[in-house]
């Protein structure tokens, strides 16, 4: 078990994902996996063995996009690599059948059904891995971050408490525990827990990132500013970060700052679809029609059912006096939301 427990501390399984506030996506940036076919039925069982330990010691340097701190709300789910991953599972499961008291076999198909986003598939392993291996803290922490994304929060609570009293050295149990407590409304908490994460892995910008999201749901907007700022500072090539930091400054009426905030995030990612809509509001909130035009167009051809981005190109077109286009837009928001309702149109 010390395999994985080495990938969960070196990878930290976060990998970046941040909840809720920040709704990240999926990441692009798998590298090339290696796939082992087999010819025959009668698979041999050094073979599987092999192949469960490739598969770890590729899974430290693979970003695993489904844990950590968030769901992908903001872009749509990439599947590219679902035929791997399908043909991976097929091979877990294969391994499991041959060594079904090695929780390092459950664990591994755990890790391939949340590629998926089949949460509930992982937590069964998972469960199931907790039990031939009760407090390894890797499987707690992984399942915990599981539970999160099945909005168990109280359960991902408990299992990122129970890691950090094993490993009370481990940064990312500290700083998802945190996350968990901002969602739970416990932001003294939550605050409390990111700053025992700086305080083991100083200027880590994603504790500062969530300081920034907590002070900032708790109105406190010049701390949040003070913490956006921070996690830029250690780390300037996370979208997010400028993203939320622009979403901020528009709240706080600095529009033309903000924009340059949500420039840069669309600089880092292309497809934010998010930061397009941000930015869209701002150029509309500063009289620059053609320019909030644009961006929300762009918004909308990365996901043409983006409901957030329709309903506000419609309020746009209205103000434009474009009624026929606001009609079109309408009509799209009421096929995603029937209880859509806009009286100051007459649309047919």
């Amino acid at each position: 078990m010390g395999l994985i427990l080495s990938c969960a501390i070196n990878t930290g399984f976060a990998g970046g994902r941040l909840r809720k506030t920040l709704k990240n996506g999926h990441y692009k940036n798998y590298r090339k996996p290696i796939v082992l076919y087999f010819d025959n039925p009668t698979v041999d069982i050094k073979l599987l063995k092999m192949r469960t330990g490739i598969l770890l010691f590729i899974s430290c340097f693979i970003c695993d996009n489904a844990f950590g701190q968030s769901s992908s709300d903001n872009y749509d789910l990439d599947t590219s690599n679902y035929a791997f991953i399908r043909k991976m599972i097929e091979l877990d499961t294969k391994t499991i059948e041959l060594m079904p008291d090695n929780p390092n076999n459950y664990f591994t198909r755990a890790k391939d059904y949340s590629k998926l986003h089949n949460f509930k598939k992982a937590l069964e392993d998972l469960n199931i891995a907790d039990s031939l291996q009760p407090n390894e803290p890797a499987i707690l922490y992984r399942r915990g971050a599981i539970k999160h994304r099945l909005e168990d929060l109280n359960g991902a609570l408990a299992d990122f408490q129970r890691t950090i009293e094993l490993k009370p050295d481990f940064e990312w149990a500290y700083s998802d525990k945190g996350t968990i407590l901002k969602e739970l409304g416990k932001f003294e908490l939550a605050i409390e827990s990111f700053n025992k994460a700086i305080s083991l892995k100083p200027n880590w910008e994603i504790p500062y990132f969530q300081l920034g999201d907590t002070y900032k749901e708790m109105k406190k907007y010049e701390k949040a500013l003070e913490n956006y700022d921070l996690a830029i500072t250690f780390y300037s090539g996370n979208p997010m970060a400028f993203n939320n930091r622009g979403n901020l400054k528009k709240i706080m009426g600095r529009y033309d700052e903000a924009i340059l905030d949500f420039i840069k995030a669309i600089e880092l990612q292309p497809d934010y679809k998010l930061a397009y809509l941000n930015l869209s509001e701002c150029y509309f909130q500063t009289s620059q029609l053609e320019k909030s035009l644009m961006s929300i167009n762009k918004a909308i051809e990365l996901s043409s059912n983006y409901y957030d981005a329709l309903k506000f190109r419609k309020e746009l077109y209205k103000g434009m006096k474009q009624f026929d286009k606001a009609c079109l837009d309408y009509v799209k928001c009421k096929e995603l939301n029937p209880e859509e309702i806009d009286t100051d149109l007459n649309c047919e």
